[in-house]
């Protein structure tokens, strides 16, 4: 019991993990994105994708139609935060390059 209780007090003296890809552009919408899109999927595959706004609308579009919880304000939110920072012109978040 008393081993359990040190772990339990060691872990809880640590900052949680920061997930890779968790590093999202801070802006409208990102809240929705990690809600909704985490639900399938890791932000990695968000972040490398460069991807047009009307590309994005067909992504969420099929997105909703598997079953995404999204209303109509979240479909646009959505659109708007990955159409304006991972399109393919974007600047706004920037990664290594794989080897």
């Amino acid at each position: 019991m008393l081993g359990l209780l040190w772990i339990v007090f060691v872990g809880a003296s640590f900052p949680p993990l920061q997930q890779e890809g968790d590093d999202l552009p801070d802006a409208s919408g990102v809240e929705r994105v990690r809600d909704v899109c985490t639900l399938c999927h890791s932000l990695k595959l968000l972040t490398q994708q460069r991807l047009s706004r009307s590309v994005w609308e067909e992504v969420v579009d099929d997105m909703m139609e598997y079953g995404a919880p999204l209303s109509a304000q979240d479909h646009h939110d959505i659109v708007d935060y990955l159409s304006i920072n991972f399109g393919p012109e974007d600047t706004a978040y920037t990664h290594s390059p794989i080897p």
